[in-house]
């Protein structure tokens, strides 16, 4: 059992792979961290705030983060900044250096939001995933060029990012034990979950699914797995074809039942497995071809 399952880390993480992957990440990444900031255009604006929403605010939070009060230039030069590196890193020009630039920008503009309003902890507004990852990408090896080179450097990086974002499923399902306990999953507490957000925002669906009991329980035992068992996609490859699907339909379900949005429901695509998905395509595409190329002659 021991050896099967040190095949399986060494598998995950030093098996020998091809940089279509690593490529896709950072794409992917680069790409959904763009259109998060691109969203919040008047982030650098929130330094000038008035002092009155900074009192609650230790000053030693803003050294962690850098943010300079009162200088809105610097920070709204920094924003540029920010979108000119993130264009670079979609577009793999000097890849490593964008990737540790934005990391370092979206650390420092991430948390702007939720200082202000003084929660007690930082989510970085969907950009977590991104922030880490672009990171780890910066020390990734820069893919060859050749195509068919295969190594184990271009193995890691995808399956640590891979492994932060299913934290993101993992850690909510702790937090729900932490606070609430395992009463939480309970069709009780769906309903009631439902029924709240209805009254801040109703729902296509909410209503519907409150109203019957097998239906709050199937969610709240269907949250109580995916969440729990989300990071075996990381390990075993075959998971992903259920999982992947499921958390489609999960943040589908809490979209249409509670009108909760997942920010980060895009990276669900750095579990595609983009060299299957590039075969594909050239099989297709050279079928076209044979196709095109093989027509019946007419009788002249």
């Amino acid at each position: 059992m021991i050896a099967r399952l040190e095949r399986v880390w060494e598998r995950a993480w030093l098996a020998p792979a091809s940089a279509r992957s690593l490529r896709a990440s950072r794409i992917i990444l680069a790409g959904h961290a763009l259109w998060v900031v691109l969203s919040k255009p008047d982030i650098p604006s929130l330094v000038t705030w008035p002092d009155a929403f900074f009192a609650a605010v230790p000053r030693s939070e803003l050294f962690r983060f850098g943010i300079m009060r009162g200088h809105p230039v610097v920070e709204g030069t920094l924003f540029a900044l920010l979108h000119v590196v993130l264009i670079a890193a979609l577009l793999g020009i000097a890849s490593r250096t964008a990737c540790a630039v934005a990391g370092l920008l979206l650390y420092h503009f991430a948390p702007f939001e939720e200082i202000i309003i003084g929660m007690p902890h930082t989510h970085f507004a969907g950009l977590t995933v991104p922030t880490l990852a672009l990171m780890i990408l910066a020390f990734a090896e820069q893919p060859s060029r050749d195509g068919d080179v295969q190594s184990s450097e271009y193995r890691w990086p995808v399956t640590l990012v891979q492994l932060i974002f299913a934290f993101t499923y993992l850690f909510a399902f702790t937090g729900k034990l932490r606070f609430s306990g395992i009463r939480w999953f309970t069709g009780t507490t769906i309903r009631a979950q439902i029924l709240g957000d209805w009254g801040v925002s109703p729902s296509p669906l909410g209503m519907p699914v409150a109203s019957r009991p097998f239906l709050c329980w199937s969610l709240a035992i269907g949250t109580l797995l995916f969440e729990s068992l989300f990071w075996i996609c990381v390990f075993w490859v075959p998971a992903r074809r259920l999982f992947v699907p499921l958390a489609v339909l999960f943040h589908f379900g809490i979209l249409l039942t509670m009108n909760v949005y997942f920010a980060s429901a895009p990276l669900l695509l750095l579990f595609v497995n983009w060299d299957w998905a590039a075969e594909r395509v050239r099989q297709s595409t050279a079928g076209a071809f044979r196709s095109a190329a093989v027509q019946p002659q007419r009788p002249g």
